[in-house]
């Protein structure tokens, strides 16, 4: 789904936190992800590595 897409699905819901759930999506795509929605969540569910995870809260 394009950004656009998932910045008018995230804009018509209700007032709820938007948690991005994702698997085995690349650093780059993660943080362009999170650039674009600003999700108060993203819920990894594949084989992150530990180094990825630092580097995503690193992030914040």
């Amino acid at each position: 789904m394009s950004a656009w897409k998932q910045r008018v699905l995230c804009s018509s819901l209700p007032s709820a936190p938007v948690v991005a759930v994702v698997v085995n999506l690349p650093l780059d795509e993660l943080l362009r992800l999170a650039d674009a929605l600003e999700p108060a969540a993203l819920q990894l569910h594949g084989d992150e590595s530990p180094s990825l995870v630092r580097r995503l809260k690193a992030r914040d």
